[in-house]
């Protein structure tokens, strides 16, 4: 069941990726020497691919491997994900600072809450 969902949703991501870069499936299949049925056939969740494919589809349509991987639609990370490909790397050190300090923070009130959870056990039992 998570295969089908996979292929689904990565055959959607090339094909949305493949048109930003105004490339249409037969030249796309040209570039990574395969028959635009095949490249249909992904596009359309019928057919899997392997790591070495996708690494040459990233190569072709000027992306990193994650980006065929990154699915907006499906859940926030993902479509955050997708938004880091459109802004300066400058800003993306800024939301990197950001998360990093609200993740220490959520980090430390975890530690605070399993403390008071310990106290509170310690003294039941004491």
């Amino acid at each position: 069941m998570r295969q089908m969902f996979l292929r689904k949703h990565f055959g959607d991501r090339l094909r949305q990726l493949r048109k930003e870069q105004a490339l249409t499936g037969l030249v796309l299949a040209t570039m990574i020497e395969r028959d635009k049925s095949w490249i249909s056939h992904v596009e359309s969740g019928k057919q899997s691919t392997g790591l070495d494919t996708i690494s040459l589809f990233a190569e072709v349509l000027a992306v990193d491997e994650m980006d065929l991987l990154t699915f907006p639609e499906v859940n926030l990370r993902h479509a955050i994900n997708d938004l880091t490909r459109r802004v300066p790397i400058e800003t993306l050190a800024e939301v990197k600072d950001l998360l990093v300090r609200a993740a220490k923070d959520s980090e430390r009130k975890e530690g605070e809450k399993r403390k008071r959870l310990e106290e509170r056990l310690n003294a039941k039992s004491g």
